[in-house]
């Protein structure tokens, strides 16, 4: 009876263990497409593998205060998403589609903040902490509801708010994207390459762009500031070839690379031995591997249930027919009756 409870046991906890991946499948969608628009020819990925990033610039968090992308890094490996809070559609798209991706790394064990960072630097010279706030308090929100205060996912603007240089802001963000290879250009590009001479002029046509042309790529960087690897594109479904954008799986290579396979804790680098990517489903599933784990136990538990049956019945002393029959005297017995 015992072993079948046991054993009843083990099924159920492979089935809770199997069950978060299986919730994740969907029916009835079309496979997604990359959508990057059709581009200008300033406006292109260039990756500078190698290339180091200007760790010592100074950027805004989402509360307005000051910090460097050294300190945001936390000498982590780290995930760059170069985005603006106003575009009407691509920046979206992909903070979408990575957000969906870290939530499947997460069932991984590996989690924004503790084992890696996210952040995005807007492009945008003229977007303050204020309107960046809102937008991660809503990407949190679908990430794990963490507190707007846990830092591990942080959104990153070059504008403090009122008073800003926003020439300066803008300097600052080109720094940081011609050193991954990001190019983009302005919806009045040829007005701000006309004024760039004139700092007045230029400040005036600078506050005027409304929008920027840009392809989408996430930017995986070392602990040490050195661009890693590029993923280019949106993620994509697993019934396109893999030239076409990245999966949850692609990123988390890149994070093992970036970080020199020293991702994780070990538990976490034992538990990713026990799941596998799917590709026909696009999430991370247990292979045999891990039910293997879970039935590992078992025969131990058998056998210490056998030996302990054993010892007890080696230890129990056995009744002879003299031990069954009461005698007289004894506690509890009457005396036997008297025959005089």
């Amino acid at each position: 009876m015992r072993f079948a409870l046991l054993l009843l046991f083990g099924f159920a906890s492979a089935a809770l263990v199997a069950a978060p991946a299986n919730a994740q499948m969907s029916y009835g969608k079309a496979p997604m497409v990359i959508r990057d628009p059709e581009l200008p020819g300033q406006a292109k990925i260039e990756p500078k593998l190698g290339a180091h990033l200007p760790l010592d610039e100074i950027f805004y968090d989402h509360d307005g205060k000051a910090i460097t992308l050294k300190d945001a890094m936390g000498g982590k490996p780290t995930l760059l998403i170069l985005a603006y809070s106003s575009c009407p559609k691509l920046c979206n798209e992909l903070l979408n589609d990575t957000v969906s991706a870290l939530r499947s790394l997460a069932r991984l064990g590996l989690v924004a903040g503790k084992d890696y960072q996210v952040v995005r630097v807007s492009i945008d010279p003229k977007e303050a902490p204020t309107f960046s706030r809102k937008m991660r308090e809503s990407y949190l929100g679908e990430l794990d509801k963490r507190s707007p205060d846990e830092p591990g996912f942080w959104f990153l603007t070059a504008n403090h708010g009122q008073g800003t240089d926003v020439i300066e802001a803008r300097e600052k963000i080109q720094r940081v994207a011609d050193a991954v290879g990001f190019r983009y250009a302005a919806d009045n590009q040829a007005a701000l390459d006309e004024a760039a001479a004139d700092r007045m002029r230029l400040e005036k046509v600078v506050r005027k762009t409304r929008e920027f042309v840009h392809a989408s790529a996430l930017f995986i960087v070392s602990p040490d500031g050195t661009l890693s690897t590029v993923l280019q594109g949106l993620k994509r479904s697993p019934e396109l070839p893999a030239e076409n954008g990245w999966t949850a799986e692609d990123i988390r290579q890149a994070l093992l690379t970036a970080a020199d396979g020293k991702l994780g804790t070990a538990v976490q680098r034992l538990a990713m031995l026990c799941f596998a990517y799917d590709s026909t489903s696009g999430h991370y599933r247990p292979t045999m591997r891990a039910m293997g784990l879970f039935a590992l136990p078992f025969p131990f538990i058998i056998g210490l249930i056998a030996y302990s049956a054993w010892r007890r019945s080696r230890t129990e002393k056995k009744l002879t027919p003299a031990d069954v029959v009461p005698k007289p005297g004894e506690p509890g017995v009457y005396p036997a009756p008297s025959l005089n």
